[in-house]
């Protein structure tokens, strides 16, 4: 017997209409599988803020890059990952305000950032579906 698990997997350019089709895409699955709107919206803006790091961070301007985006279901949470393959943690001055690792980390249940070998970054992020899941 198969069991099917609803996923969502994107591999995109780095480029701006990425964070609105990531985040449609894996609210919509969250929707389908039981997330209340008030979980959809803390999805929703911590996609938003993980994909848009991606983008804005990851690659030098001028140099092209991708994101990946991919959600499942594991043991009934919804577990987001998202990598870049740009060049990681950089010294220097960002160019936004650097709240949206904060806000990831307030919306997700659990939320891991890890530096990729031999380079990138991946956000790590799980979501309870279940209220009693805290």
């Amino acid at each position: 017997m198969r069991l099917d698990v609803p996923y969502v997997a994107l591999d995109r350019e780095a480029l701006p209409e990425t964070v609105g089709e990531a985040r449609r895409r894996i609210t919509e699955m969250a929707a389908a599988n039981g997330a209340d709107r008030r979980l959809q919206a803390d999805i929703a803006l911590a996609v938003t803020e993980a994909v848009t790091n991606a983008i804005v961070h990851a690659y030098p301007p001028g140099r092209a890059g991708s994101v990946s985006i991919a959600a499942d279901f594991e043991q009934g949470d919804l577990e987001i990952v998202i990598t870049d393959d740009g060049d990681g943690f950089r010294p220097g001055a960002s160019p936004g305000l650097g709240a949206g690792m904060s806000i990831i980390a307030e919306t997700a249940h659990e939320f891991v950032i890890r530096e990729r070998e031999p380079h990138g970054v991946e956000f790590w992020m799980r979501f309870h579906l279940r209220p009693d899941a805290d």
